[in-house]
């Protein structure tokens, strides 16, 4: 049985880990940061390419007149398809004298095939937010890698090179 006077010595817990725990989280930190910095330029345009299909400009719109630009046309097809192959849309069909006048049975079916009944717009507007912070956050991680430490060299080599290697997969 020990006496209440003894006194034990106050041995902190962070001197007994094991001193490879440090060093694989400072691994795990360096891959975090190089991965991120490789991937950066994809987040960002997925981000923005799926904020801009959210809001359905990358379709005409015949009602308004709107056309969109070649480079959002693009932009929507390697986003879905992973390819810059734009197709030209063919005409509309032509609507035939007796189809004009739908029958009662054709009204139930063609609301079967409808969307949802409630309204789209929010979700709408919580993607385009989302993108927007997604792409926030991804220039300030592109920021911090630089900040905090780290070699500059390679980390500019990782952001040059998620840069260019998906345009060359592009390309050839």
């Amino acid at each position: 049985m020990k006496a209440a006077d003894t006194i034990e010595p106050f041995v902190p817990v962070a001197s007994t880990r094991p001193r490879s725990r440090n060093s694989g989280l400072k691994v795990v930190r360096l891959l975090h940061r190089y991965m991120g910095l490789f991937f950066s330029p994809a987040i960002l345009f997925f981000a923005f390419s799926g904020a801009v299909q959210t809001l359905n400009l990358h379709k005409a719109n015949e009602r308004t007149g709107y056309t969109p630009p070649m480079w959002i046309l693009e932009m929507a097809q390697i986003h879905k398809s992973q390819n810059t192959n734009v197709k030209a849309k063919d005409k509309p069909k032509q609507v035939s004298p007796d189809a004009a006048d739908p029958k009662p049975e054709d009204a139930t079916a063609a609301k079967k095939g409808e969307g949802p009944r409630h309204s789209v717009l929010p979700m709408r507007w919580f993607v385009v937010i989302m993108s927007a912070g997604l792409i926030a956050t991804t220039f300030l991680g592109i920021y911090m890698s630089f900040s905090y430490g780290g070699n500059p060299r390679f980390a500019a080599g990782a952001l040059i090179a998620g840069t260019f290697l998906p345009i060359a997969f592009l390309l050839f």
